[in-house]
């Protein structure tokens, strides 16, 4: 029999390929399907929502599929991760700690806000734009 959906249903999150492409025919028991010299992760797996959409050998370790990926030394993050919507357009580093990735841009001694900011498109902020220090408080940004 090579039809098995004929009698039985699929497993919710299966592969929706052929069943003996990873299962045992001889007793259906747990799949022992040998990963080793695959590339194409994605001819069987869906990536969660949000991944890398690359090869996942890319970042995982393929005998574990642990995420192992060095950024040490990395620059090009669009070369992976998308932009999130609204953020500067600068290269990441720029803001990011490098070791965690939170922000940790030290805005003492900026001057020119607009070397990396966009002014709001309202009422208050009239071309042209004066710094922002001119109106704001430099200790919160607030008016």
């Amino acid at each position: 029999q090579t039809d098995c959906q004929s009698c039985h249903a699929r497993p919710g999150g299966h592969f929706q390929g052929q069943c003996s492409n990873c299962h045992n025919t001889s007793n259906w028991g747990d799949a022992n399907f040998d990963h080793s010299g695959q590339t194409d992760c994605q001819s069987c797996h869906t990536p969660p929502g949000g991944h890398f959409q690359g090869q996942c050998s890319n970042c995982h370790d393929t005998n574990n599929w642990d995420a192992d990926f060095n950024h040490d030394g990395q620059t090009d993050c669009q070369s992976c991760h998308a932009r999130p919507g609204g953020h500067f357009q600068g290269q990441c580093s720029n803001c990011h700690n490098t070791n965690n990735w939170d922000a940790d841009f030290n805005h003492d001694g900026q001057t020119d806000c607009r070397s990396c900011h966009t002014p709001p498109n309202d009422g208050h902020h009239q071309p042209p734009v004066p710094q922002c220090s001119q109106c704001h408080n430099t200790h919160d940004w607030d008016d």
